[in-house]
């Protein structure tokens, strides 16, 4: 009989209870069906991340369009009123013929520039600011003629502020100078004397009415010696006589306010002064203007799509039967807008050249008249921006 051991008998590994996981290595089907998977989750996610996304820049946006407002409605609060647009609208058709024609809509001229001095007068009743200079902001050539032959005399803005420099203008401060809003320190111009390069603007040291990030400010150079400086080649910018210092020279530069992470700038229309026919709806950038920029300014392409942009109509209530009649939205104060999210404008209806308030020129002869809200507001109107909504035109309509 062979001896037994007891110890033999009971003993056992001590893993016996837990065998080693198997080591089978994953199918080539079976991968496919993980990826498969995988695939399926990143395609259900991407629109709400998508979607989130563009939440986020539209609040941006609108968070953006917010601070404008209170901007403004501070500055009326403490100048008197809201500031007007500076803009006139030139004969001149030359140049322009790559943009859809319009007919100009005559706007007149001489009050365009009255109604720039009456606010100036309020808003700094001791000011003493050159007639030569107020001039040049409306268009005019220092002799108080409109300019309409030339875009290129540093003496005047050819066809005035545009509604995106405009805003910049009024936003941008003034000095605390009394006499000279504009002339003095920290105020829209800079004295030219001993600089060596007249694009040194010191516009980070300007009154800003807001804060913002000056590297949103445009059109600048993008390359070579200038770069980062105001673009100049499409003299959008008005040199004059400093009324402090006989002998010496000031200028003002004028920029665009752009969004954060787009290329489309803000833009501002008076709706305060009269109804939508006193200024004859100019667009926010007239053609004749577009025409005149330098093909190498980098927002060129941006500012293009401003000659089919006007201040937003709406329809006045009436009864039946009667004639239908428009006036600004946001009637007696203003506008502020931009392109939204995906950074197209698109077209918006303005008044024709005559004196009937009704007669709207469709910019789709097929379509409608867009009037807020009701529209109808598609395509890249679709998600325009405003200061009077808290939602996009396409959302705002019923």
């Amino acid at each position: 009989m062979r001896p037994t051991n007891d110890h033999a008998l009971f003993q056992r590994s001590p893993h016996a209870a837990f065998p080693p996981p198997s080591s089978r290595a994953f199918t080539l089907v079976e991968l496919l069906v993980v990826i498969a998977i995988i695939g399926a989750l990143v395609a259900l996610l991407l629109p709400a991340v998508n979607a989130a996304r563009a939440a986020a820049k539209r609040a941006a946006i609108n968070a953006q369009i917010n601070q404008l407002d209170a901007a403004i409605e501070d500055y009326k609060n403490n100048l008197g009123s809201y500031p007007p647009n500076a803009q006139i609208l030139v004969n001149s058709t030359q140049g322009v013929s790559e943009f859809r024609p319009l007919t100009p809509p005559q706007l007149d001229e001489q009050k365009v520039l009255d109604n720039f001095r009456r606010h100036l007068k309020k808003a700094f009743p001791k000011h003493r600011e050159p007639a030569a200079l107020i001039n040049a902001l409306c268009g005019f050539l220092p002799n108080g003629t409109a300019a309409d032959t030339s875009s290129t005399n540093p003496a005047t803005l050819y066809g005035g502020m545009t509604a995106a420099e405009g805003l910049v203008f009024w936003m941008g401060g003034f000095s605390e100078d009394p006499k000279y809003p504009i002339s003095g320190a920290k105020g829209p111009s800079y004295s030219l004397q001993g600089l060596s390069n007249p694009l040194v603007d010191p516009i980070e040291g300007r009154n800003w009415r807001l804060d913002i990030n000056t590297q949103q400010l445009g059109p600048r150079y993008t390359d070579g010696a200038n770069q980062g400086f105001f673009y100049d080649l499409d003299n959008r910018f008005v040199v004059y006589d400093d009324p402090q210092q006989p002998g010496s020279q000031r200028r003002i530069n004028f920029w665009t306010l752009k969004a954060n992470n787009t290329l489309q700038p803000f833009i501002y229309f008076d709706a305060s002064r009269g109804d939508a026919t006193f200024a004859k709806d100019a667009p926010a950038v007239p053609p004749e203007v577009l025409g005149s920029l330098n093909a190498a300014n980098p927002d060129l392409e941006t500012l293009k799509q401003l000659a089919e942009v006007f201040a937003i109509k709406q329809l006045k209530p009436v009864d039946t039967g009667a004639t239908p009649e428009f006036f600004f939205a946001n009637d007696g104060k203003f506008q502020i807008l931009h392109a939204g999210i995906d950074g197209a404008w698109g077209e918006f209806s303005r008044f024709d050249s005559g004196n009937n308030a009704t007669d709207l020129v469709i910019p789709d002869p097929n379509g409608a008249v867009p009037v807020y809200p009701a529209g109808p507001w598609t395509l890249d109107t679709a998600d325009t921006l405003t200061n009077f909504s808290d939602t996009t035109l396409g959302d705002a309509q019923p």
